[in-house]
């Protein structure tokens, strides 16, 4: 009996997989993924020469997206070819100027 199950589900994706060829090559080529652009400001004061990295996001940080560096005015933009999905930003490095002395100040690693 076990025998015979392999048999009919071996046969029934077969069959399945047959249908599914005979396409062109042009038609068969996966879709693009579409190109999503993330802009923002990096803020705590504006960080200078930061370094922007967008990250897959599932509770935790997953695969690099896009890298780029914040201007000098703090702003970023970056593009990333991925599906609709939940991302993290992470910025490090880069300064920020304190507002009453003008001193820059280094952001901390952590």
């Amino acid at each position: 009996m076990k025998r015979y199950q392999v048999a009919v589900i071996t046969s029934l994706f077969t069959a399945l997989l047959a249908a599914c060829g005979g396409g062109s090559s042009e038609t068969s080529k996966l879709p693009e993924r579409p190109v999503g652009k993330i802009n923002g400001v990096a803020y705590d004061g504006l960080i200078l020469d930061g370094t922007i990295t967008v990250y897959a996001f599932d509770g935790k940080k997953g695969a690099s997206l896009a890298t780029g560096r914040t201007d000098a005015q703090g702003n970023y933009s970056l593009s990333i070819q991925a599906a609709s999905q939940p991302i993290m930003i992470e910025v490090v490095g880069g300064h920020y100027v304190e507002e009453a002395s003008g001193i820059p100040v280094p952001l901390l690693p952590t």
